[in-house]
């Protein structure tokens, strides 16, 4: 059954990350009633429930929630499918997630940070963080072809493959004319490979054929973190740009455009156009007056 669900993900060309984490929870699922002698076939919603409560125990609400999407998800298709006779997840109950107060970063912060950066490139990565809200992962995939200087826009790569056009922020504009200068890219031209050393130069923040690796992305934020002595984790930089630009009276609209969030309405998904003067606009609202650098 669960076979069926993973045969039907990739046909429908579900992303990577999804695949992953239907195998990961139907697994676990599957393990969880073969302790109990249960077939995923004979499963009842208070089956489901218990392993719920299991994965309540151990993970985080948005967590189980991630899991039980999958849940659902395979016995919805199975039902479908004839395969189940009825769907005991139809009244399965995803878990709220409690509303807490966003964590950021105040500008005294951000400025420790900011001087204390190790190294040019941990400059440069810092200041994708805090004036582009880039992901850890956008960041990694940035090539020298997605920056528009000439447009202010830095063309990204972000969850389940989506692209989007980040506003380029003066102070992220500065910073990449001068790391571009300091690898050697005099023959730019937007779109084209970089070369140094005579070897292909492709991404932004990395040397070589390939994307900057994610754990060593994750070395430079300790580095940081080790030299600010502050505690740094990448996401805490989109939250606080968002609520900077929030409290500065930024539409949440042109915020959800620059962060890369789903549009949570209809008119928002169908009838809003957002022209990229109003983002441009929008991101020089951040930390304006604060003396960052």
């Amino acid at each position: 059954m669960f076979e069926a669900y993973g045969e039907r993900q990739r046909r429908r060309g579900a992303g990577k990350n999804a695949q992953q984490s239907a195998v990961r929870y139907l697994t676990m699922l599957e393990e969880w009633l073969k302790e109990r002698d249960i077939s995923p076939e004979l499963a009842t919603l208070e089956d489901l429930e218990g392993f719920t409560d299991m994965l309540l125990g151990r993970y985080k609400p948005s967590t189980v929630k991630l899991a039980l999407v999958q849940v659902k998800g395979a016995y919805s298709h199975a039902h479908r499918r004839g395969i189940i006779p009825s769907n005991p997840s139809s009244e399965l109950i995803l878990p709220k997630e409690p509303d807490v107060e966003p964590e950021t970063f105040s500008p005294q912060e951000l400025r420790q940070i900011l001087k204390t950066a190790p190294s040019r490139k941990h400059d440069v990565m810092l200041k994708l963080f805090i004036f582009g809200g880039l992901r850890r992962i956008e960041v990694c995939r940035l090539k020298w072809a997605d920056v528009d200087f000439a447009g202010q826009t830095l063309t990204v790569m972000g969850k389940g493959s989506k692209i989007r056009k980040v506003p380029m922020h003066q102070i992220v504009h500065e910073v990449l004319k001068g790391w571009q200068s300091h690898c050697g890219m005099v023959a730019y031209q937007r779109g084209e490979p970089m070369f140094v050393d005579g070897k292909p130069v492709t991404y932004v923040l990395g040397f070589g054929c390939h994307p900057l690796n994610s754990a060593t992305l994750a070395r430079w934020i300790e580095d940081c973190s080790e030299a600010s002595g502050i505690h740094i984790k990448s996401h805490t930089f989109r939250k606080s740009l968002a609520t900077d630009l929030y409290e500065r009276g930024a539409r949440e609209d042109y915020i959800e455009s620059i962060m890369g969030w789903a549009k949570r309405t209809v008119r928002q998904r169908f009838y809003s156009r957002v022209a990229p003067e109003q983002l441009l606009q929008t991101i020089l609202m951040a930390y304006k007056d604060c003396r960052l650098v």
